[in-house]
């Protein structure tokens, strides 16, 4: 089927089924939640709190990105400034939020306290209403935009590879660039492949290749797209395009320091139409190559804002005409529902992501809604033999041995392998040649055994032992000059997480960050800590759980240590990981000529570790 013989009932059952998807998450997805303090820090924005369910339930406990600055409400709160408290997130802590402008005198362990999110799906589903549209057909565009993410067609010439920017990627990164000739492109970046930087020189190349053309740069989360942000304007300033860098605006409430601070000329004027209201702080330092510029009279090409942002503005950027070009960061982990209606207003958009890492989060479990809901557009992708697809495929941030059971495990098809050059760099290698805990500085990849004891209360998933391991090897890399905030630990049970960051932070090790899977997208450290807990629950043997694991193996620079006890091991992929450390010991064993047992239950030290 393609556009021209679309039918208004084809349509209008498509736009029906939608909706009824978005309303049927909204019921089951509370923009709300109460909580209970339980203990109170001063900060110098308000208040921090410490925060438990008043149900006994763990799960309730989860302030995630829907609560970014939302509004918090309780008996007896007061402001410091008149103005509404809201709740700004801790990056790595879901049982943390600071009570922003809060007076301290009003807040006191026990109190129940109200955060109210912003409901989301209220601009989604006014971007799907029709009685919203006017006199054009956005759900017929969107339904178009739909069929071509599978069946993608050419839309120009354009070939970026030739510009001189292009020398700033890798020849198997070049491909990407070729994809801007297509209506719906994939640009598929494994961890470590270098997917900021090629997104940054796309945008780049684009900008300075078409000196009218209007962009539209969408993100999931705020710090990845202000971290893209970043990157494109150090490309622009290196290249001498000044001009360029003075055509950028960054829209949205959630704009981190590192745009504030370092690109302070990406914000929006006091005037803008599109953010009206925005005031530069008195004597900011706009970068002295950019001469007299006026933040009050830039002309924005690109516009930079996350998915959310762009659904609630979606009538304005429907007003301004079609987006020559629409870059969608971490495309793969928002669903179809919010990406249609952007497609939407694009002659070209470029999907950039990874479908083996996170998907898109939905709650409820009826097939129909997850089809739009917890399916992202990869989920349309051609074969990646198409020209509308590129698969970076070299990695320059695990140790071999981690990047290449990574790729057994999530990229058999394509393929994942270290770069040439940083193999052969003896700066990469060195950085990667690090001892821990009993293990010697030549073993990246590592199980370490772990005895049967796991502790099960209803959901609650906690192993001590794990903890005490995890303390053992912290405490003895105390005098390798290690330090703790290269260790990241990582478990799937969030209940484990916070008791492991209670325990390390009593024992003095409160700079090892301490998480589950989705708060560790996007980073990476030296070690990298997986605590499996339970190999055998339920979650742990669905798709979502691989690439869950996926990504926790994947931030590991120089070390994956798995956690693991003998029946933990009979899951498929730490299986893999057994077999894969285990074979990496024995070629270090032949490699000395020595012939130490590796790897067996209990074995401790010894010069392989």
């Amino acid at each position: 089927m393609n556009k021209e013989i679309a039918t208004s009932q084809e349509v209008d059952s498509f736009a029906a089924e939608l909706l009824w998807a978005i309303r049927q998450e909204r019921q089951v997805t509370p923009n709300s939640v109460e909580l209970r303090v339980v203990e109170v820090m001063p900060h110098n924005l308000g208040v921090q709190v410490r925060l438990e369910s008043i149900h006994g339930n763990s799960d309730d406990v989860v302030v995630d990105e829907r609560f970014r600055n939302a509004h918090v409400h309780a008996e007896g709160l007061r402001s410091v400034n008149g103005k509404k408290v809201l709740a700004l997130l801790d990056p790595e802590l879901d049982d943390v939020v600071v009570l922003s402008g809060a007076d301290p005198h009003s807040v006191y362990p026990g109190q129940v306290i109200e955060i109210r999110a912003y409901d989301f799906f209220i601009p989604l589903i006014q971007a799907w209403d029709s009685k919203n549209h006017g006199s054009v057909d956005w759900n017929r565009k969107a339904y178009e935009k739909f069929l071509e993410l599978s069946n993608p067609r050419k839309v120009g010439e354009l070939d970026l590879r030739a510009t001189p920017i292009a020398t700033h990627v890798s020849p198997t990164q070049a491909g990407v660039l070729q994809l801007v000739q297509m209506s719906a492109a994939y640009s598929v970046g494994p961890p470590g492949s270098g997917k900021t930087e090629t997104n940054a020189v796309v945008l780049a190349a684009f900008l300075m290749a078409n000196p009218q053309a209007k962009i539209l740069l969408v993100g999931v989360a705020n710090f990845a797209l202000d971290q893209l942000l970043e990157r494109l304007d150090y490309l622009l300033k290196e290249y001498g395009r000044n001009d360029l860098r003075q055509q950028i605006t960054r829209y949205g409430n959630g704009v981190g320091s590192l745009v504030r601070v370092t690109c302070p000329h990406f914000l929006p004027g006091a005037t803008d139409p599109f953010q009206a209201g925005y005031a530069h702080a008195a004597g900011s330092q706009f970068d002295l190559e950019l001469g007299h510029f006026d933040p009050e009279h830039k002309q924005t090409r690109l516009f930079a804002m996350t998915v959310a942002s762009a659904l609630q503005r979606v009538d304005s950027l429907r007003e301004m005409g079609t987006f020559d070009f629409c870059l969608v960061e971490e495309a793969s982990q928002a669903s179809l529902a919010q990406i249609l209606p952007l497609a939407a207003i694009s002659t070209s958009i470029f999907l950039a992501g990874d479908p083996a890492q996170l998907s898109p989060v939905a709650k409820h479990h009826d097939p129909k809604v997850r089809k739009w809901m917890a399916a992202s557009p990869f989920s349309q992708m051609p074969e990646i033999s198409s020209p509308a697809v590129w698969v970076l495929t070299e990695q320059r941030r695990m140790a071999d041995s981690i990047c290449r059971l990574v790729s057994d495990m999530a990229y058999v098809e394509s393929g994942l392998v270290t770069a040439a050059d940083v193999l052969n760099s003896r700066s990469w290698n060195t950085a990667r040649y690090k001892a821990f805990g009993p293990y010697s500085p030549d073993r990246h990849l590592i199980v370490h055994p772990i005895r049967e004891r796991v502790e099960v209360h209803g959901p609650v998933r906690l192993r001590e032992e794990s903890i005490e391991e995890i303390l053992g090897m912290l405490s003895q890399c105390r005098t390798d000059g290690f330090q703790a905030k290269d260790v990241l630990v990582i478990t799937p049970f969030r209940d484990q997480a916070r008791l492991i960051r209670k325990r390390l932070a009593h024992a003095g090790f409160r700079e090892v960050m301490v998480s589950t899977v989705h708060r560790t997208q996007g980073s990476a450290k030296k070690v990298v800590i997986f605590d499996v807990v339970d190999g055998r629950h339920p979650f742990l043997q669905t798709e979502e759980a691989k690439r869950l694991l996926t990504v926790a193996f994947s931030r590991a620079e120089a070390k994956l240590l798995v956690l693991a006890s003998q029946r933990d091991l009979a899951h498929p992929i730490l299986q893999m990981a057994e077999g894969a450390a285990n074979l990496e010991a024995v070629k270090l064993l032949a490699a000395r000529g020595s012939n130490l047992s590796v790897n067996r239950p209990g074995y401790r030290g010894g010069p392989l570790g």
